[in-house]
């Protein structure tokens, strides 16, 4: 091993610790959310898993699986069911560099491995129990199996691709789009070459074949349901999230996620409340520093991999085009537009970058850009840690006030969901038929007559009321509920918590 190996392993071993550190470092500061219970769901929380409920899981079946066995071992509290997300976002890390070294050169790749290790996007999904980690690593895998198809020209490599997809697709969905890209590239590259083309077409009917029961379903209940199918516009009113649904800074938006995650400039609960040119002005000192910093690495990178080979085209279009079937997706109504559903690209962006510092070496331009987009990373991963205002709804404190305070004869008032509660942190509460639950109805106000009569009969025949609000911005966006409570029974204690709050309501104005 030559002395420029030596140093490069060296320093690989140490950007990889690094990712390990901050994948683990607050890793159970935020308590689990209601996006977590959905994955908790499939992974049968406390209980069997069968293949039913692995076929009818669109959200990861793998994953799902991986977690069940996982927790079954070392058990399902938050740090347990949290650690396999942090292990796999840090192996994601020196599979990025050995996947981009061919391609790039070892220096490059060191780069893009190092702004995978801090980029505050995959460091957020490491730690939440959710699948878009392992999505990612199958991404990073699937490239690498591309490229080594295409570099020994054989059949045989069809199987590693066909696992990588496979892999991916049953990870999440949305891996369609990383396929999508390299079969585009496969296509046009393997055009003249019969045995790589033949490996590449093979890999996708394994592919389709071993997906086939998840097709179906994802056929029946996704694309049938949405918009996808026909050829008209989605009417407003079926929309998933109205306007939100596909934005029209949504690309932009997902290219700023990508940059520094959602932990620096606007909270994700600000852009649910606010327009989103006023809140993107309130932040503007954040926001223009990672546009600046950012937007000129990417340029640079861009320009380069446009006048690059095919191992470049390869990383751009695995770049461009899952971001841009993610926007048809929700423009379709299909999903509404996240920047996690176009994960699959994060590692294409972070080489992009990298790329840029290359391209920008004369004068030092490029390490002082790498130097700023490292400290604004480091920004938004402290304020991850240290800033509530940008932390997931804090179920875990709501639960434990509803513990303290409940007794028998009480009404609690959902407004929103009770699903981390419930399903989570406080599963006995479903079998309390001393304590009684209503739940507002979704996006249907006071004024509807039997809606709030109801309400009111609940509230008349209680001892005392309490009232959740947890993501009721979801299920009542005008607030028309917190008004009709406030101004008919008013409000004798609060709890305030990120994303949560809880009201006790006056006793005697419910007299």
């Amino acid at each position: 091993m030559t002395a420029t190996s030596r140093a490069s392993t060296a320093a690989l071993v140490g950007i990889t610790l690094l990712a390990l550190f901050l994948r683990v470092w607050g890793i159970t500061r935020q308590s689990l959310w209601v996006d977590e219970m959905f994955t908790l769901k499939y992974a049968a929380l406390f209980g069997t898993l069968t293949w039913d409920s692995l076929r009818f899981n669109l959200h990861g079946p793998l994953h799902a699986l991986l977690l069940h066995g996982w927790a079954q071992a070392f058990g399902w509290g938050e740090f347990s069911v949290r650690l396999p997300q942090a292990l796999i976002g840090t192996a994601t890390v020196p599979a990025l560099f050995f996947a981009a070294r061919r391609a790039f050169g070892g220096r490059l790749a060191l780069t893009g491995a190092l702004l995978l290790a801090v980029n505050p996007f995959h460091v957020w999904y490491s730690q939440e129990v959710r699948n878009y980690a392992l999505l990612m690593l199958c991404a990073v895998g699937a490239v690498a199996a591309l490229e080594r198809l295409d570099a020994r020209d054989r059949a045989a490599g069809a199987l590693p691709l066909a696992l990588a997809w496979i892999a991916g697709l049953l990870s999440n969905l949305s891996m369609a789009f990383h396929i999508v890209a390299g079969g585009l590239w496969g296509i046009v590259r393997f055009r003249r070459r019969t045995a790589a083309l033949f490996g590449l077409i093979l890999a996708g009917l394994l592919a389709v074949v071993a997906l086939l029961p998840w097709e179906i379903e994802f056929f029946n209940r996704r694309l049938v349901e949405s918009h996808a199918l026909r050829l008209e516009p989605v009417p407003e009113q079926e929309k998933l999230r109205g306007e939100a649904t596909a934005p029209l800074l949504g690309i932009p938006y997902v290219v700023y996620a990508f940059s520094v995650g959602f932990t620096l400039g606007p909270s994700l609960r600000e852009l649910r409340d606010e327009p989103a040119l006023q809140t993107v002005r309130s932040h503007a000192a954040a926001v223009g520093a990672t546009a600046v910093v950012f937007g000129m690495l990417g340029l640079f990178g861009l320009a380069a991999w446009i006048r690059g080979g095919p191992r470049e085209r390869l990383w751009l279009l695995m770049l461009i085009v899952p971001i841009l079937l993610a926007y048809l997706a929700a423009a379709r109504n299909i999903k509404v537009l996240n920047p996690r559903y176009a994960s699959v690209a994060l590692p294409a962006y972070l080489l992009l970058l990298a790329q840029g510092t290359q391209m920008l070496r004369r004068g030092r331009i490029g390490t002082l850009l790498l130097v700023g987009a490292i400290a604004l990373s480091t920004v938004s991963l402290v304020q991850m840690q240290t800033q509530p205002r940008y932390w997931r709804e804090d179920a875990r404190s709501a639960t434990r006030v509803l513990r303290a305070e409940l007794a028998p004869g009480d009404l609690l008032v959902v407004a929103g969901t009770l699903e981390p509660v419930t399903r989570y942190y406080w599963p006995e509460l479903l079998r309390e038929t001393e304590i009684e639950r209503h739940y507002l109805p979704y996006r249907v106000g006071p004024d509807v007559e039997a809606e709030a009569r109801s309400l009111t009969e609940a509230v008349a025949g209680a001892d005392r009321t309490f009232v959740l609000f947890y993501r009721d911005d979801f299920h009542d966006p005008e607030a028309r509920w917190e008004r009709f409570l406030q101004r008919r029974y008013g409000v004798a204690r609060r709890w305030e918590f990120p994303g949560a709050r809880i009201w006790r309501l006056d006793g005697r104005a419910e007299r």
